[in-house]
């Protein structure tokens, strides 16, 4: 994920998957999709804090074959792609 993780998790139900990374970090897209599609094929969303700070999550596009978009946080208003 090419950031210092301090932890992970991954949600089966509602197929969100979580990284928590040290302050200041930022996850590899790719990289953290691919981690949690190695968990679950069918995982649908990530999301990353630094530190405590929500950071960019990762959605992916409904009816698409593997495509997925990246966000700031809700208070930011702009999506990284």
């Amino acid at each position: 994920m090419k950031c210092d993780v301090t932890g992970i998790s991954y949600d089966f139900k509602t197929r969100t998957g979580r990284v928590d990374m040290a302050k200041g970090n930022n996850a590899d897209m790719r990289g953290c999709i691919d981690v949690f599609l190695r968990i679950d094929p069918k995982a649908k969303h990530i999301e990353t804090f630094a530190g405590s700070e929500p950071d960019t999550s990762y959605h992916k596009i409904p009816a698409s074959t593997g495509g997925w978009t990246a966000r700031l946080p809700e208070n930011t208003n702009a999506d990284r792609t």
